[in-house]
């Protein structure tokens, strides 16, 4: 019609020109305009290029903490097993007991109470054999190349006294040989008091360390519940001390 403006007959009008959505194609599908087609290729292209640089960037981290790893074993690695192997432990009797000399240890719930009466340290096949009371204990200390011995004696409140022998050998399957074949009751009783003469219960135990042996006596007086207060005296602090002689 005369004084009619044409119509727009493009898909993507100007907003507001027409109230009328653009027209839908044969298909059905209204046709997205070009614009926003473009928008999303390039935010396509965005997300792809960050996917890709974070996967090269992750890869990149990896080698080079593997290059610099390997540097440093090759370059250093005497260093880097000195961190790893742990040094021995000083041979006192401050590094296998209490430096108190009253002190309490606790099993699970139980508590036991210890006064130390005596501690020694002897270098030496000597000092090590000294502690032996028979040939027999002698011949296998020696041969399982014993050259130092602690020794030290405990009391505890319900009368038992303690003895313990850590000895000291060449290895550790020496170690584990004296933990079966070598016996409590043939090492020398440690104490600073006179043994009861009337001796209701004993307790004797052998463990063994990385090259240490344990060697632990205990007696107490004939009294109630004397087994029971023997092996408590004596299997607490057998317990701290090979304990101690396994990280040592």
């Amino acid at each position: 019609m005369k004084g009619t403006p044409p119509q727009d007959r493009s898909p993507y009008p100007l907003p507001g020109q027409f109230d009328q959505p653009p027209q839908a194609r044969s298909g059905g599908e209204t046709p997205a305009p070009p614009y926003q087609g473009r928008r999303r290729s390039a935010q396509k292209r965005l997300i792809l290029g960050l996917k890709g640089f974070s996967v090269i960037y992750v890869g990149a981290t990896l080698l080079l903490g593997i290059a610099i790893a390997s540097i440093m074993f090759v370059q250093r690695p005497d260093k880097i097993t000195e961190k790893l192997e742990r040094k021995p432990s000083p041979f006192t009797w401050t590094t296998f007991f209490e430096d108190e000399r009253h002190f309490t240890m606790r099993i699970n719930q139980t508590t036991e109470t210890y006064d130390r009466t005596g501690e020694k340290v002897l270098e030496g096949s000597a000092g090590c054999l000294a502690g032996a009371i028979d040939a027999a204990t002698r011949t296998l200390l020696s041969n399982l190349g014993c050259d130092g011995r602690i020794e030290a004696s405990f009391t505890t409140p319900s009368k038992a006294q303690v003895s313990v022998h850590v000895l000291r050998l060449k290895d550790k399957a020496a170690a584990e040989t004296a933990e079966t074949q070598l016996k409590a009751a043939g090492m020398r009783f440690v104490t600073t008091a006179s043994v009861p003469k009337r001796i209701g219960a004993r307790f004797g135990k052998v463990g063994s360390g990385t090259r240490y042996a344990v060697v632990t006596a205990a007696v107490s007086p004939r009294q109630k519940d004397a087994q029971r207060i023997a092996n408590r005296g004596g299997g607490f602090i057998h317990a701290e001390t090979t304990a101690v002689a396994i990280w040592s």
